[in-house]
């Protein structure tokens, strides 16, 4: 048994799969420390979660910069002493503007949210993990790493993730840190759904039946798909596992 409960650091903890992923874990005993750059919506989350039953914090953090993720690091180690687990889930995708024709700004702007502010959380998250004895870390990349599935910019970076989960497991499995990516197919998100593009009800259901014609299973992916997947990586049932890919598509990548 464990003597304290577990911390996790959930970033993007304030929406879509990072808000069910910190309702998930906070639901199964752990102190969720939600980082978002968006205060109402982060708040919001610790305020249901508490609410539940559960325990939590919440940092204002844009953890693209160095000083952003570091402070949503220390925060979490100043409010417990430690982290156990980081999900890297914060994440952005620009569509209509990411394309082979993307400007400088737009490719920076997906790789750095994406890619690097995955690396710089985990480059803070990790000697913690360390001095613990070890850790879990799960990177919420996409299919679109896989697949010609989202824009170029954003796959790129997505592939990145996955390069990145693979290489840095191998050399921390030696300090009992594991590192494994959930890579999501169309889900039910305001992303998929267009809401972000204006589009009305009926036209956001209309786009999301589009994408469930293209996945075996008739349906698209919800936010809480991703968080039990997750959930998994983080627990010690995958106490074996990592520098895998876990794939929630509904069998989009094997159809």
């Amino acid at each position: 048994m464990r003597s304290r409960p577990q911390v996790a650091l959930v970033t993007g903890g304030g929406s879509g799969f990072g808000r069910a992923t910190s309702l998930l874990l906070a639901s199964q005993g752990f102190f969720v420390s939600i980082a978002d750059i968006n205060e109402e919506t982060g708040r919001q989350v610790l305020t249901e979660l508490e609410q539940s039953g559960g325990r939590g914090a919440f940092t204002l953090a844009d953890i693209s910069t160095g000083e952003g993720s570091a402070m949503a690091v220390g925060e979490t180690v100043n409010e417990t002493g430690t982290i156990d687990v980081l999900v890297n889930n914060a994440g952005i995708a620009m569509e209509g503007v990411d394309s082979w024709e993307a400007t400088d700004d737009t490719w920076d702007r997906i790789l750095r949210v994406n890619l690097k502010g995955m690396f710089l959380c985990s480059r803070a998250a990790i000697p913690v993990m360390k001095q613990n004895g070890g850790g879990s870390i799960i990177n919420v990349a996409s299919i679109a790493a896989s697949s010609p599935a989202g824009g170029p910019c954003y796959a790129a970076a997505k592939g990145g993730m996955l390069s990145y989960t693979r290489n840095v497991a191998s050399g921390l499995a030696r300090f009992a840190i594991r590192v494994n990516c959930v890579s999501p197919g169309f889900m039910d998100t305001p992303m998929t759904r267009g809401e972000y593009l204006g589009l009305d009800a009926t036209d956001q259901a209309s786009r999301l039946a589009r994408f469930a014609k293209r996945v075996p299973s008739g349906r698209v992916g919800t936010a809480d798909d991703i968080a039990g997947a997750v959930s998994y990586l983080a627990s010690d049932r995958a106490a074996y596992i990592t520098g895998q890919e876990l794939v929630v598509d509904g069998g989009f990548l094997v159809r």
